[in-house]
């Protein structure tokens, strides 16, 4: 996600006073915010109705709240993390420590970092225990994911489906040959 023009990275850093009242909340008109961040904030609505509560009408004209704002600022800043993290700077994740197959959330982790031996990791958990509980929690991820499939920012998709697939394979194959024993 690369963000080019000044307007917008100031935009997406503004300070408090950018900020008007509206009754008894703050926020900022969305047709005020720079095109290229009004496309992304608009991804970043789309995939979930959970985040409309950011947003109310005023004077017949879109608002999101601070809260929202905020939200969609960390948003912003995660994939900008993971695209500096794809180009080849690494930085150590606070939610791999310890083992990162023992949760889902470090398996979402080596998912969406790209890393790829902690992926060929993952992938090798997955074809010894094909109905172990790596395995189920890749099938978990997978199926909570799979709404932000046509998201073009969602780059992580591909290796969602690949570890999801390896794991049905490993898991039909066991089944094959468990029948035959």
């Amino acid at each position: 996600m690369a963000i080019d023009k000044l307007n917008s990275l100031q935009f997406l850093f503004f300070r408090s006073d950018y900020f008007q009242e509206f009754g008894d909340r703050d926020g900022v008109y969305v047709d005020r915010v720079p095109f290229e961040l009004r496309q992304r904030l608009l991804r970043w609505t789309w995939p979930t109705t959970a985040r409309d509560q950011y947003f109310f009408q005023h004077e017949g004209r879109d608002v999101i709240t601070r809260e929202g704002w905020e939200a969609f600022v960390r948003w912003v800043c995660r994939a900008m993390d993971r695209q500096l993290g794809a180009e080849g700077e690494h930085t150590e994740s606070v939610r791999l420590s310890g083992d990162p197959l023992e949760s889902l959330a470090g398996i979402d982790e080596i998912i969406n970092r790209g890393d790829h031996e902690a992926f060929a990791g993952l992938l090798h958990a997955i074809i010894e225990q094909p109905g172990g509980p790596v395995a189920d929690r890749v099938r978990t991820l997978y199926e909570r994911v799979q709404n932000r499939a046509a998201d073009p920012e969602y780059a992580a998709w591909p290796q969602y489906q690949a570890a999801y697939w390896l794991t049905v394979a490993m898991g039909q194959f066991r089944t094959t040959r468990e029948d035959k024993a």
